[in-house]
């Protein structure tokens, strides 16, 4: 008889046991995730001015062809802008 209620113990507390080792791994994963994620926004606020394009790909962990697309697209804007800015339309009727 003893032998059935430790067989009977050891089913109730295995999937609990289970679930929460399952649960445990979950929290730590996410934990990490917090911290890392907490890391990459200091570097981030105390990062240069200057250098928040650079200190952006370092913390989005970009490879080269990434970083490249967006450093052209930058400068496609800033071209564009300037164009915008240098070429004026002549006055329009209401002006």
């Amino acid at each position: 008889m003893r032998w059935y209620v430790n067989a009977v113990k050891f089913v109730v507390k295995y999937p609990v046991a289970s679930v929460s080792r399952e649960i445990d791994s979950k929290l730590k994963q996410i934990n990490d995730e917090i911290k890392s994620n907490v890391a990459d926004i200091d570097k981030l606020i105390k990062a240069n001015p200057d250098s928040y394009l650079e200190t952006l790909i370092t913390v989005l962990d970009l490879d080269q062809k990434s970083s490249n697309q967006i450093l052209q697209a930058m400068e496609s804007t800033i071209k564009f802008d300037h164009r915008s800015y240098d070429a004026t339309a002549e006055p329009s009727f209401l002006t």
